[in-house]
């Protein structure tokens, strides 16, 4: 058995790119944008993170892969939109923007839990 080769990395000006987009499709708000990729420097501190530039880096990566899974599982905008905002059961009935938010590992839960659905 090998093992899965390694993707390419994409130059992060590819990821600005790419992030822009996906704020845009999601309807994003300036500060869901700085909450998502750990910015936010208002509220609780359990509530929102603050992390490193590095760490910004990682969360917009993770976001950028995960936007062709909404759209796969979701297929449009308006669905997209509307699911990112909803309270989610299986989420303790927090958003996921709220838990993604919260940590990059919970973007990466998303991405593997709704991808096998992709």
């Amino acid at each position: 058995m090998s093992a899965e080769a390694p993707r390419p990395v994409v130059p992060l000006t590819g990821i600005l790119a790419r992030w822009d987009a996906v704020a845009v499709r999601w309807g994003l708000s300036g500060d869901e944008c700085s909450a998502l990729l750990g910015l936010g420097n208002e509220g609780p501190v359990h509530l929102v993170a603050t992390y490193d530039p590095s760490s910004a880096e990682r969360r917009m990566r993770l976001l950028v892969e995960f936007d062709p899974v909404l759209i796969a599982v979701l297929g449009n905008e308006v669905r997209i939109r509307a699911w990112l905002r909803r309270g989610n059961r299986n989420l303790g009935d927090r958003s996921p923007l709220e838990v993604m938010s919260q940590s990059p590992d919970w973007i990466r839960w998303l991405i593997d839990a709704l991808g096998i659905a992709a």
